[in-house]
């Protein structure tokens, strides 16, 4: 895991290379990010079969951000379900699926 204490100094994320996680973690912050429709999808199953790898990211113990690295097998890597929580303090990803959730106004 790989700590990360934010400026104010009040918030700890953790970031973890192939963390564990709950399916249903993942599908509810697929579905915050992305819109209903995957919360059942056997996200474990998926990423151990198709994927080099994945980043959990926590905060306060609870799943805050997702990132699959999707692969070929061979030389090819490619990321993938970037997801963040939009109540999450990680100070450089928006929340959503990796855009802003709202347009400079």
């Amino acid at each position: 895991m790989f700590p990360r204490m934010p400026q104010d100094g009040q918030v700890t994320i953790t970031y973890e290379w192939r963390g564990d996680f709950e399916n249903a973690a993942v599908g509810a912050l697929h579905a915050e990010g992305f819109g209903p429709g995957q919360v059942s999808t056997d996200w474990r199953a998926q990423v151990h079969r198709h994927s080099l790898g994945w980043v959990c990211a926590r905060q306060d113990g609870g799943l805050a951000g997702f990132v699959n690295v999707a692969w070929d097998g061979g030389a090819h890597a490619f990321i993938l379900d970037t997801v963040v929580a939009a109540s999450s303090s990680i100070p450089w990803w928006p929340p959503g699926p990796g855009a802003p959730a709202s347009a400079p106004g």
